[in-house]
């Protein structure tokens, strides 16, 4: 029987679930200057490689991640590696050799909104009227940082955002793509067969790039 004060703090954040959504949040934001920085070293194909092979690494570490997905589900993963990580993760370097560091997170900031207006349409339901008006509020921060980035000149360039745009709507039908897969597995192996499989379709343009950079 549940006590009444474990039934009281349910949906409430406490220390350690800040500590975490710390954590995710300085992962997440920094990994923007991390491209920036790997960007001056070495071409942008580079880039997805790397990503891929080092996450594959560390999450293969962990028994959940390591279970055995079935025949049948092998295109869908296959699908879901170009669209999750292949895709986006090349864009996202490509894009940040014009686009400033913090003009890209705040952008990629944008990927609810542009996941909530992709799953309208995937799950054919309207959303509610209060969540049509944060998705308007949303696409019109968005389009308010982009426009001005490119008439700055200095920041962004129309190419760039176009990038990330694609990135973002890869990230969108992803997000959808993969529901079943992690009610079927959990989290950790969909994540870890995404980076196998993606590390597999990156590497022959990342070890041309790496070949490009180190000439």
């Amino acid at each position: 029987m549940q006590r009444s004060g474990d039934a009281d703090s349910i949906g409430h954040f406490g220390i350690s679930e800040w500590a975490m959504t710390a954590a995710v949040a300085a992962m997440w934001g920094s990994s923007f200057l991390w491209i920036a920085v790997a960007i001056d070293h070495v071409e942008a194909s580079v880039v997805p490689l790397g990503r891929c092979a080092f996450g594959a690494a560390v999450l293969v570490m962990f028994p959940a991640a390591r279970r055995r997905l079935e025949r049948r589900d092998w295109p869908r993963f296959v699908l879901l590696s170009i669209l999750w990580m292949a895709i986006p993760f090349l864009l996202y370097p490509i894009a940040e050799r014009t686009v400033s560091t913090s003009i890209t997170g705040m952008i990629n900031g944008g990927l609810p909104v542009v996941t909530a207006v992709v799953t309208a349409f995937w799950v054919r339901r309207a959303p509610s009227p209060l969540r049509i008006v944060g998705v308007l509020v949303g696409f019109a921060g968005i389009a308010v940082i982009s426009i001005t980035s490119v008439d700055e000149g200095t920041s962004a360039d129309p190419k760039g955002i176009a990038l990330l745009g694609v990135a973002l709507l890869s990230y969108a039908v992803a997000a959808n793509v993969a529901q079943p897969m992690y009610r079927k597995y959990g989290s950790f192996a969909p994540m870890m067969w995404m980076a196998i499989i993606a590390s597999v379709l990156s590497l022959p343009y990342g070890v041309l790039g790496q070949a490009r950079s180190a000439a």
